[in-house]
């Protein structure tokens, strides 16, 4: 017993390190924390999966309606890089997926034998299918716990995390709540930070033109880059067309300093049917943070509706 003892244990060091089960606990960073009217938010950083970076969210309901979660508005913004948009659950499984190899080890001493074996990380797709956070709608008084997957940067220590997409029961935008200083377990802050800071506001700011309606519901202004969240209703017969507009669109804040838009960092459709609404996402170059500007106005020019254009100037307060 005392040979086969010495056998396994000689077999257990060839092999990888394990690898983590659905049901496993993991050592997890310090909890980040905010709070608003509507909604209690805490996040954590597991060290769960290697090749993501997880961010696990407890969001509490402390109001008296129900809320409704869309986790794709989230917005992560580390603490050097740009803003990031959270995966897809297709995109979180692809990055993790492979195929399911067993590898064996047989040991033998005479009559006696051992075998080990050790499978592929490909169980690392179904802890993504667990855990990853799905719109849904908590009733009041309730939590809703689930994890949102971005790619990692072995650079990033800290960052900040703005929960946007909240919306009550008639669908109307919240308040986006920010939960700062979230650590990566065992990595220390970039020395040289690119977004040290990051501040978000909820101007739900409104303007129409003809039969155009848009709302800006939040604005995220970090060190290298502005972004702005934007609902936009078309009440008339015929589409409207977005897509000059999009790429022609500007802020222009309180100095009258003017910026451009980054269309291929922007998602937001480019054609509103009669009758729709859209929503989305414009990003721009970054803006000076406040008190150094007290405001902006976002510019969508030359909306299309049928054959008249129609331009859409929103004035954004922070």
């Amino acid at each position: 017993m005392r040979l086969m003892a010495m056998i396994l244990a000689a077999g257990m060091a060839l092999l990888p390190a394990p690898l983590p089960a659905s049901a496993q606990a993991a050592p997890s960073g310090p909890a980040c924390f905010a709070e608003s009217e509507f909604v209690a938010v805490s996040g954590t950083v597991p060290r769960r999966i290697p090749s993501l970076l997880e961010v696990e969210l407890t969001i509490r309901n402390t109001s008296a309606i129900r809320i409704h979660v869309d986790p794709a508005e989230i917005i992560l913004a580390p603490d050097r890089g740009g803003p990031v948009r959270p995966l897809t659950a297709d995109q979180a499984r692809d990055a993790v997926r492979g195929p399911v190899v067993f590898v064996y080890w047989w040991f033998s001493v005479g009559p006696i034998g051992v075998l080990i074996g050790a499978e592929s990380p490909a169980l690392y797709a179904r802890d993504v299918e667990l855990r990853i956070l799905r719109p849904a709608e908590i009733l009041p008084g309730t939590s809703l716990r689930g994890s949102v997957y971005f790619q990692p940067d072995p650079g990033v220590g800290e960052f900040t995390v703005t929960l946007d997409g909240l919306t009550g029961e008639s669908r109307d935008r919240l308040p986006a709540v920010q939960l700062s200083g979230c650590a990566v377990p065992g990595r220390a802050p970039s020395a040289v930070r690119s977004s040290p800071e990051v501040k978000t506001y909820a101007p739900n700011a409104r303007a129409v033109a003809g039969p155009l309606q848009a709302t800006v519901s939040t604005v995220l202004l970090a060190k290298d880059a502005a972004s702005l969240t934007l609902t936009i209703a078309n009440t008339g017969a015929a589409d409207a067309a977005l897509f000059n507009a999009i790429a022609d669109a500007t802020l222009t804040d309180s100095t009258g300093r003017v910026y451009a838009v980054r269309v291929l960092r922007s998602h937001l459709p480019d054609r509103i049917p009669a009758g729709g609404r859209i929503r989305g996402r414009l990003m721009f170059e970054p803006l000076r943070l406040p008190p150094a500007i007290t405001g902006a106005t976002l510019r969508l020019p030359g909306i299309v509706v049928g054959s008249v254009a129609y331009d859409l100037n929103i004035d954004l307060g922070f």
